[in-house]
């Protein structure tokens, strides 16, 4: 019910500053993005370290991800997506962790000057955590593996999430006067409250597992096609 009341009160005041602002833009872009999002990973560290593992700095993280939007009266529909990737290995196993987040987004354009556009976002949706733990024994024969298949445990859990972001998007027109390449900079904070549970990909619960960052300051730089007023 709260999270319904603060969408329609940002709609409200994304047509209010529709009213108060220049001409109205109509169209719509997309495509590749590179994000990077500052992960904190002190608790999964405790973990890592206790089994002979290099702790994982608090650092950028990187990852490719995506991003669509159409443009209606100035206001911003559409969605996106987040995600970093990080390893951290030993002689004896390694651990690939990824993180990502997919969002519907809401935001509202601001035509500063011709061909550079700024917009804040704000998004709701949810946010992964995957850990694959890998460890090195090498080549295997078929009939060993079938009578001992695990070689590689994969575990992940999910929460609800919402971020909001500052972008800026610089623009070159191409093939007509109506359609643009653009480089598309943008950075924000995402908040992800209540993770649930570990879970093996059987389903199985992983108990007494790490917690995970509640909030995670991210950028991202995007390459986008579109067209419009």
């Amino acid at each position: 019910m709260k999270l319904s009341k603060l969408i329609l009160t940002l709609m409200f005041i994304m047509l209010l500053a529709t009213s108060l602002t220049g001409k109205p833009i109509y169209g719509g872009f997309g495509g590749f993005s590179y994000s990077g999002m500052y992960n904190d990973y002190s608790s999964l560290n405790q973990y890592f370290t206790n089994a002979g593992l290099p702790a994982i700095s608090n650092s950028l993280y990187f990852n490719e991800g995506g991003a669509g939007y159409g443009i209606i009266n100035n206001i911003i529909i559409g969605g996106s997506s987040i995600s970093s990737n990080t390893v951290s290995e030993n002689n004896n196993i390694t651990a690939y962790i990824n993180a990502e987040g997919g969002f519907f987004e809401l935001g509202y354009m601001f035509d500063i000057i011709q061909y550079i556009d700024v917009f804040p976002i704000i998004g709701f949706g949810s946010m992964n955590y995957k850990i694959v733990l890998r460890p090195e024994l090498g080549d295997i024969t078929f009939d060993s593996l079938l009578l001992t298949p695990a070689r590689v445990s994969t575990l992940d859990k999910n929460s609800i999430a919402g971020h909001i972001s500052g972008n800026i998007m610089f623009k070159l027109p191409f093939a007509s006067e109506h359609a643009f390449v653009g480089l598309m900079l943008g950075g924000g904070y995402m908040i992800a409250p209540s993770f649930g549970n570990w879970k093996l990909e059987d389903g199985s619960i992983v108990r007494n597992g790490p917690e995970m960052p509640l909030g995670t300051p991210y950028g991202r730089v995007c390459i986008v096609f579109g067209g419009g007023n």
